[in-house]
């Protein structure tokens, strides 16, 4: 294990001149975490600094991370940040901020005159100043970031407080304000556990028996590292820990953020290919998933479950069928007697009806077998092979020459060669056609409910050159290198979520918007906006591409990030490493999926969610740049 900084954070009683609310399971869980890193890791204790209660001011807080985290660190070194107690809200001073609003860690003396919150953007300047020294940098926190409100004694404490009424003094920030902001825009390959979503408590637990209470993130984290040891990811980590929260406080998501495929305090795990999570597995065999309508996954759709951590290769460990949906999470019944554990990882194995599969004809023996095995030797559920000379007209087509395999669409355009020489040649094409495939699908993916009560929800500016005049809604034309813009206004009667996907001429899906959150949170009416800037790529020696910008608007805070792809043949490993140039917090692959579809929603889920589309055609000219 590389050389390991922590530094715990734990605050139950805060300054009484601030009149915060206490808590009583945030020194548990740093006594805990301290003793799980010393006794059973066998960090050093010089390498583990805590801070408790009346320790943990602010500046006690911000200096400790300069001293203890960020001087000594070294190429190579793991930094740990932990934090419990209460998390809040204060003004933003960025007017670009989509609700208005900066997220911010509550210390011991925050609420005292002269003192403050510590903000999300000083926390990301400390960050980006220990990955300068070379060092990988893990945050956990469990604390939850709006609201007030207290539980009687014999209930968990959610560990939220007031927002300020002000924003933070200026001369009192860590470095100054444009510096901050600057680094909260920056790429940075941090993870981040966070107990919840921002709209949500996060809850305390108490230890079986009556014992102690403890933050129930913190609590499944170590129990989870205790029973199956330190060589998990996080995504493996958070995989447990967001089953077990979940069954206990169902209104509780723990999100994850960054490169999942990360060891814990160390080293790089393998990613495997996108799955979705069994949140629930009750004994009637009636399992809860974290998947639904939203990614496809409809009524008849039957799920393979693999047990928690696996890479997901070889047969499955059990069988599901889907009985009901939503767009955000299904139920499926086990097809046989099994047990299976929460945490357990689904791969969709077949969808349900009004699925969207391809009608592919292939005139070549080997690559019609690569199809029809390509998912652990069964069909892929987005790929039908048809009998060429039958009189329909395929979605997808493969001819083969002597030097390669040309997919060509119906209209016989080319979309993409590959080489007809190895002994995996035909593999790659048939992985390829199920690339295209769910790439289509991605793209036309929309609610087709009647009429969408967010219809109108919000108002969507552009794209426009930056500078310039706005382009409008039709099809436009922009120089490679130009950076165009669009703008989101929330225009409707409560708060909404959007995420903005880019859909590339390389048959990539990429969210772009929010660069560090799955997605942002836009308050209602036109007080902030969220600007997303751009800068359309094109290929080497390609001339002209289009550019599809997908804007996703939710009533709920749903994971859409499953509908990312790679560019066509590109290994996932290699696609996870461009994305992390320019996301702050994103799941690189961890649940990235193939087989997304449209979906036709009925009329309970119908209003939740809505789609915006805006295209672009990108011509070489005057800019010689590519996006990030």
């Amino acid at each position: 294990m590389s050389h390991v900084h922590a530094l715990l954070i734990g605050i139950d009683n805060y300054d009484p001149a601030g009149k915060v609310q206490p808590l009583r399971g945030c020194r548990a869980d740093v006594q805990a975490m301290y003793q799980y890193l010393t006794r059973q890791l066998g960090l050093a204790a010089g390498d583990v600094r805590t801070l408790v209660d009346s320790a943990a001011t602010r500046s006690a807080i911000l200096d400790t991370w300069q001293t203890h985290l960020i001087a000594p660190a070294t190429p190579g070194d793991q930094i740990f940040f932990y934090f419990s107690g209460h998390g809040s809200q204060t003004p933003s001073q960025n007017p670009e901020e989509p609700d208005a609003l900066d997220e911010t860690l509550v210390a011991y003396d925050s609420r005292t005159p002269g003192s403050y919150d510590i903000l999300d953007k000083e926390l990301a300047w400390l960050i980006g100043r220990a990955e300068a020294r070379g060092a990988h940098v893990s945050v956990l926190l469990d604390c939850c970031h709006a609201g007030s409100g207290t539980r009687s004694d014999d209930q968990p404490l959610a560990r939220r407080t007031a927002p300020l009424s002000g924003t933070v003094a200026r001369p009192s920030l860590v470095a100054p304000f444009p510096e901050l902001l600057a680094a909260a825009r920056a790429p940075t390959a941090h993870v981040l556990l966070a107990a919840a979503l921002d709209l949500e408590l996060a809850n305390e637990y108490r230890e079986p028996g009556g014992g102690t209470w403890y933050g129930a993130v913190t609590w499944f984290f170590l129990e989870t590292l205790r029973s199956r040891g330190p060589q998990l990811t996080w995504a493996d980590l958070h995989d447990a820990v967001v089953a077990r929260v979940h069954t206990i406080y169902p209104a509780q998501t723990p999100q994850l953020d960054g490169p999942t495929s990360r060891l814990f305090l160390g080293g790089i795990a393998t990613p495997v290919r996108g799955y979705l999570r069994v949140l629930a597995a009750p004994p009637s065999g009636m399992l809860q998933v974290d998947g639904g309508l939203a990614l496809g996954v409809q009524p008849g759709a039957r799920l393979a479950l693999y047990p928690p951590g696996s890479e997901l290769d070889g047969s499955p460990q059990a069988l599901a069928l889907v009985e009901a949906a939503t767009p955000t999470s299904c139920q499926a019944r086990l097809e046989q007697p099994a047990v299976v554990a929460p945490g357990s990882r689904a791969t969709v194995q077949s969808y349900g009806q009004d699925a969207m599969v391809h009608a592919v004809t292939v005139a070549d023996d080997a690559v019609a077998e690569a199809v029809l095995k390509l998912r652990n030797g069964e069909p892929s559920p987005v790929l039908a092979l048809t009998q060429p000379g039958t009189g329909h007209i395929p979605d997808l087509s493969v001819r083969k020459t002597p030097a390669e395999y040309r997919i060509e669409d119906s209209t016989g355009a080319l979309l993409a060669s590959l080489p007809a020489g190895g002994s995996d040649a035909a593999q790659k094409v048939a992985r390829a056609l199920e690339h295209l495939a769910v790439f289509r699908n991605v793209l036309a993916l929309r609610n087709h409910h009647a009429a969408p009560a967010l219809q109108g929800a919000i108002a969507v500016e552009g794209p426009y050159p930056v500078g310039g005049k706005p382009l409008g809604e039709a099809t436009t034309v922009v120089a490679a290198g130009q950076t165009i813009g669009l703008q989101l206004t929330n225009t409707w009667r409560e708060r909404l979520f959007v995420a903005v996907f880019r859909l590339d001429s390389d048959y990539s899906v990429r969210r772009i918007k929010p660069e560090r959150e799955r997605v942002a949170t836009l308050a209602p009416g036109r007080m902030a906006a969220l600007r997303i800037l751009d800068r359309p790529r094109l290929a080497a020696g390609q001339p002209r591409a289009r550019i599809v910008y997908k804007i996703f608007v939710l009533r709920d805070a749903a994971d859409l990030d499953v509908l990312q792809l790679p560019p066509l043949g590109r290994p996932a490993a290699q696609a996870a490493a461009s994305r992390t140039r320019s996301a702050l917090a994103v799941l690189l692959d961890a649940v990235r999926s193939p087989g997304t579809r449209r979906l036709r929603a009925d009329d309970g889920p119908g209003d939740r969610w809505l789609t915006h589309e805006r295209e672009l055609w990108v011509e070489a000219g005057r800019g010689t740049g590519t996006a990030g």
